[in-house]
């Protein structure tokens, strides 16, 4: 008789569990000048950005604990 058992295991890929690097502070003379559709781009990216590393951060929460 041949016994077969298969496992199923969740894993998270190495990259979910890297750090997620800390953001750079802008300086506190910084000054963008820039057209109103280019802010509008600006904003749209940085929001972008952080809802990107909001999904990395509760992606990582599904990941088992070894």
């Amino acid at each position: 008789m041949i016994e077969r058992k298969i496992v199923v295991k969740p894993v998270c890929p190495p990259e979910l569990l890297q750090d997620v690097p800390v953001a750079p502070a802008m300086p506190a003379e910084a000054l963008v000048e820039a057209s109103d559709e280019t802010l509008r781009w600006l904003g749209a990216i940085f929001s972008h950005a952080a809802l990107l590393e909001e999904r990395l951060r509760d992606a990582r929460t599904a990941c088992p604990d070894d």
